[in-house]
């Protein structure tokens, strides 16, 4: 959409620190806030989680126009041009947030499949916009109390609102994770498979995974698997791996007494060694010295 416009994080977070925003937008009303851009080609920096409440519309994403309607929640991330071309009766919220700048617990959320598909995969592997999945009625009243809840907790902003806002939100991201959809095994996406593999790795990040047995599970060839893989995280399986168990023995040395070498056993290192290697290299100090420094 020619002549898009930016719409920046710092006009809707209010607090430093905080960035965490809700809006509720009314087909009935033109102009819901200041940088109300519903109807406006824009694009953001940051991410925006959208649950139509009731009525229906078309969004416009990416160059295509989708039908909404009440129940359906999307995400949309970045640099994608969105807005509405039409809008029936349409109550929505958009709940906005950065997730740079919040401590999002990744280490858990990636242990759910649904996590790793809604935040993770496929606004990274889709090739055009998809509408992700549909509430049922009784869901969709949930979400919606939630984000009224989050939206008048920020806007009260009393003592502590922004833990409150942050537990609400990650409330949120987890219930939207637990209640995706799984498809039969029959039926199963690219995307579906890869969110599944993920969060295998993610709690078995200790076995000794082998690239074939991976792609199996992930039902491809292993150069398809390791090409997608790739592009959805940036990594190849392997040193994902390294790297699940490198944040596992950096949480260890913190929180445990056990010894460097346990720890690297106990993270799927068999060679202490090897291990130093790659903390020191993945950390920029050595184990030990992580510990000293982390426990002051």
């Amino acid at each position: 959409m020619k002549n898009s416009v930016q719409a920046y994080g710092k006009n809707y977070f209010k607090t430093p620190g905080c960035p965490i925003a809700v809006q509720m937008i009314c087909s009935d009303v033109r102009e819901q806030h200041e940088f109300d851009f519903t109807s406006i080609g824009h694009y953001h920096d940051f991410s925006e989680i959208v649950l139509v409440v009731s009525g229906h519309g078309v969004q416009y994403i990416d160059g295509q126009e989708f039908p909404v309607q009440s129940g359906d929640v999307f995400l949309l991330n970045g640099y994608t041009v969105h807005c509405f071309t039409k809008r029936e009766n349409l109550v929505l919220y958009n709940l906005q947030f950065n997730a740079e700048e919040l401590p999002l617990p990744e280490c858990y959320l990636r242990k759910l499949p649904g996590y790793n598909l809604f935040f993770l995969l496929e606004p990274k592997l889709r090739r055009s916009f998809r509408k992700m999945f549909h509430t049922s009625d009784e869901e969709c009243r949930i979400l919606a109390d939630e984000m009224c809840k989050l939206r008048e907790i920020i806007t009260a902003e009393q003592q502590g609102f922004e833990a409150l806002a942050f537990s609400l939100l990650l409330n949120i991201i987890i219930r939207l994770a637990r209640f995706f959809p799984v498809q039969p095994e029959e039926e199963e996406s690219t995307l579906s498979r890869m969110g599944k593999v993920i969060s295998l790795m993610e709690n078995n990040f200790s076995r000794q995974w082998t690239l074939t047995e991976l792609a199996q599970f992930a039902c491809m060839s292993k150069n398809h698997f390791l090409r997608i893989f790739h592009e959805a995280t940036g990594y190849s399986p392997i040193a994902y791996l390294q790297q699940l168990r490198l944040r596992r023995a950096a949480e260890l040395l913190v929180k445990s007494d056990l010894s460097v070498g346990m720890i690297a056993a106990e993270c799927g290192f068999y060679d202490s060694n090897y291990f130093c290697k790659l903390f020191r290299r993945s950390f920029r100090t050595s184990p030990r010295q992580y510990r000293i420094t982390r426990l002051g």
